[in-house]
C-alpha cells in the first residue's frame, strides 16, 4: 500500500505540477495498515526516497469528532467510526442529510448504507437497517450508485446463467459423445460375435444392452478376442450379468 501511494503521489505531481498530500484511509481493521514515511534504500542504507503520508483508520476516530466537522460529505463514513455501529448515529446522519438538495441527499444515503452494512453484524441490527432505509428507497432508488450497484448484479446474474447454460450443454455434449461412443463399441463387439460365434448373438445383444459405458464394452471385447473358443466367450458374456445382478 505504502509503495502504491508513492508511485500514486509521485504520477499526480508529475501530471498536475503541484506538491500532492496522500491520505490512506482504511475503513475497517484487515491486517497491518500501511507506516510512513515509506522509504527506499540503496544498498549501503542510504536513504534515496523518502515519502510521508498520512494514514487514517476510521474505527479508531470518534463517532463525534467526524459530526463536528460539519462536513455532510463524510457523513457516510459514521458507521466505521468508534460510536458508528449504534442506530442512534445512524438516525442521526439521517437527519442531517435531510437538510440536503435531494440529488446529493441519495448519493450520500446510497453510500451510508453501503458502509453500515459493513459493521452491522447483529441479526437484529440488519433487520433494522434494511428496513431503516427502507423507507427511503423512494430516494435510494434514483442513486446512481444503486443503480450501478443493481446493473452489476444484473450483470453477474446475467453472465452466471450464460455460463451454467454453457456447462449444461457442455455436459450434453459429453454426454452425447458417450452415447456415440458405446454405441460404436457395441457394434463392433456384436460384429465380431457375428462373425466369429454367430450361435451366441441373442445372449450377447442380452448382455450388451446392460452394459453402460465404452470402457466396459471395450473391455468384454478385449476378453473375447483372446478367447480360445466358445465356451470361454460364453462365459465371458455370463460374466458380464452376474456383475450386473
Amino acid at each position: 500500500m505504502a509503495r502504491r501511494l508513492w508511485e500514486y503521489n509521485v504520477a499526480a505531481s508529475i501530471k498536475y505540477k503541484l506538491p500532492v498530500y496522500s491520505v490512506v484511509i482504511y475503513l475497517k481493521p484487515d491486517g497491518k495498515a500501511a507506516e510512513s514515511p515509506y522509504q527506499i534504500l540503496l544498498h549501503e542504507g542510504k536513504v534515496a526516497h523518502s515519502f510521508s503520508f498520512e494514514v487514517i483508520e476510521l474505527w479508531k476516530i470518534a463517532t463525534e469528532d467526524l459530526f463536528q466537522t460539519g462536513l455532510k460529505g463524510l457523513l457516510p463514513f459514521i458507521p466505521l467510526t468508534q460510536e458508528g455501529q449504534q442506530r442512534e448515529a445512524i438516525e442521526r446522519v439521517i437527519d442531517e442529510l435531510g437538510q440536503e438538495e435531494v440529488d446529493k441527499q441519495r448519493e450520500l444515503l446510497s453510500f451510508t448504507y453501503g458502509f453500515a452494512s459493513l459493521v452491522f453484524e447483529d441479526e437484529s441490527d440488519q433487520y433494522w437497517l434494511r428496513r431503516r432505509f427502507s423507507m427511503l428507497k423512494y430516494i435510494l432508488k434514483e442513486s446512481w450508485a444503486i443503480k450501478e450497484l443493481a446493473q452489476e448484479v444484473a450483470q453477474e446474474t446475467v453472465q452466471k446463467a450464460r455460463e451454467e447454460a454453457r456447462e449444461e450443454a457442455r455436459e450434453e455434449a459429453r454426454e452425447e459423445e458417450r452415447k456415440q461412443a458405446l454405441q460404436r463399441a457395441r457394434q463392433i463387439l456384436l460384429s465380431f460375435i457375428q462373425v466369429r460365434f454367430s450361435a451366441l448373438m441373442q445372449l450377447a445383444e442380452e448382455q450388451c444392452s446392460s452394459m453402460k459405458t465404452p470402457e466396459q464394452m471395450e473391455e468384454l471385447l478385449q476378453q473375447i478376442i483372446l478367447a480360445q473358443d466358445e465356451q470361454e466367450v460364453r462365459q465371458h458374456l455370463l460374466n458380464v450379468k452376474k456383475e450386473k445382478a
